[in-house]
């Protein structure tokens, strides 16, 4: 077994990734995903997973009222799961923490077992647990794959490699998978620029929050050292890239949205932010095998969901893997 990626210098979004952790998601075919995931590792105790840079600062999805008969469904199976859930009110969260103005939601799911995680940390450790299994890892761009008789063809920068099946795991740098023909497979991803700011958060002691109301997101960063916000930015099909620089203009647009949930923001320092790129895709997660004529399986779950719901995604694309040997 071997796995080829580009090389820590490419652009990815995982580096860029503000790492929320939950197992409560809006989309019944993503929370399922995630509350495997924290069964297979979110939920271990603290000391086994402090390699995966995981905090347990809990976490917040606020709600608009459209949301709460889903996500009233959604805290039961958290709950069937074992994972503890609740179903707040705006006047709880009020109580709970002062600091984030909540006059226009209508209601939240609480997980205290939520947080954050920093995504190289995860990733780095997913890595090094497969190298101690015997996996090879090598570093360079897949050009193009075609069937052999073992199996499938992969063309790299430096040469042929051939095996028995092949798992492609989309990114910001693969949005648009294709069948040998030129249909696509499943809807066409997009991708677009993801952008948060760092500020000092004075010691505030706060939780990671999603706010499907806003489309904004924040969490703490350390312990209280700053809070990181983001706010969604309407730019699409953008080349994947990254940066550990905003401009002016773009610290003002995060800020004078962020203020909407944490007016506290208004004046806080800015302490630095980051730019890069996140895969949207239309149609829910991407897992399994797409091609009739090639044993490949993919291994996509988009628009920020990825790190939280990657050991539940392997475990799928294990077994899809499995099938096709």
């Amino acid at each position: 077994m071997a796995t080829i990626g580009p090389g820590p210098g490419a652009p990815s979004a995982t580096r860029h990734s503000g790492g929320l952790i939950r197992a409560y998601d809006p989309d019944p075919r993503v929370r399922k995903l995630a509350i495997r995931s924290y069964r297979l590792l979110w939920g271990n105790p603290d000391e086994r997973i402090r390699s995966h840079g995981f905090r347990r600062t809990g976490s917040l999805v606020l709600l608009n009222p459209s949301d709460l008969e889903e996500a009233a469904r959604g805290v039961g199976e958290l709950r069937a799961a074992g994972i503890e859930a609740h179903l707040i009110s705006p006047a709880e969260i009020r109580e709970r923490w002062r600091d984030i103005a909540v006059d226009d939601v209508a209601g939240a799911v609480w997980e205290p077992g939520g947080g954050y995680t920093a995504s190289l940390a995860a990733a780095s450790a997913f890595r090094a647990r497969a190298l101690r299994l015997g996996t090879e890892s090598w570093y360079g761009w897949v050009t193009g794959v075609s069937p052999h008789e073992q199996g499938v063809r992969a063309e790299t920068e430096w040469g042929t490699v051939t095996a028995r099946t092949a798992v492609i795991a989309t990114g910001s740098s693969v949005p648009d998978l294709r069948t040998r023909s030129g249909a696509a497979i499943g809807l066409s991803a997009r991708v677009k620029r993801i952008r948060y700011g760092y500020f000092d958060a004075r010691g505030r002691r706060l939780p990671a929050v999603a706010d499907l109301v806003t489309g904004s997101w924040g969490r703490p960063n350390v312990e209280g050292e700053s809070y990181l916000t983001g706010r969604p930015v309407d730019e699409w099909d953008v080349p994947p890239s990254g940066g550990d620089s905003l401009t002016p203009e773009e610290i003002g647009y995060i800020r004078s949205g962020a203020i909407r949930r944490w007016p506290w923001l208004a004046d806080a320092d800015y302490l630095g932010g980051r730019f890069g790129t996140d895969l949207y895709g239309g149609d829910g997660p991407l897992l399994g095998s797409v091609c009739a004529d090639l044993p490949i399986v993919t291994a996509g779950v988009f628009s920020g969901s990825g790190v939280r719901s990657a050991p539940a995604a392997a475990e799928q694309v294990a077994a899809a893997v499995r099938a096709l040997l």
